[in-house]
């Protein structure tokens, strides 16, 4: 989560260099969603992915 809408759209933007589809929550705090609805299995690769890019990624139900 960012306070800064612009931390929020500069990591939007480093996902989105790497292949992944991002969406910016509208309100602070800002969150930066990756995906869409997605199954549990592979939402959970998809945090894996994302750890081993080095990002930080909690899965949110």
């Amino acid at each position: 989560m960012f306070d800064s809408a612009q931390d929020a759209d500069d990591l939007a933007r480093r996902l989105q260099k790497n292949g992944y589809s991002t969406s910016i929550s509208k309100d602070a705090p800002y969150r930066v969603w990756v995906g869409g609805y997605l199954d549990r299995p592979t939402a959970e690769q998809l945090v894996r992915n994302l750890q081993q890019l080095g990002f930080t990624a909690t899965l949110v139900p």
